[in-house]
């Protein structure tokens, strides 16, 4: 498994889609991880579904996200 670092970025080689890990869980003592992640017009984000262990939130930034 890969660590990453704060400040590091992403990018799915087929979508796109760009995160940009902002804070991770070892910048957090393993108490949250902050992301931002950008995606290109038209871009569907992950589909539908759900953690067990933990949540997740979105505020869109700029621009508008579809359902």
């Amino acid at each position: 498994m890969t660590t990453l670092k704060a400040a590091e970025t992403i990018t799915h080689k087929f979508t796109g889609e760009r995160i940009t890990f902002l804070e991770t869980s070892a910048d957090t003592d393993g108490a949250y991880e902050y992301i931002e992640v950008f995606l290109p017009p038209g871009g569907e984000g992950p589909p539908l579904h759900y953690h067990m262990k933990f949540e997740e939130e979105f505020e869109v930034r700029r621009g508008v996200k579809g359902c």
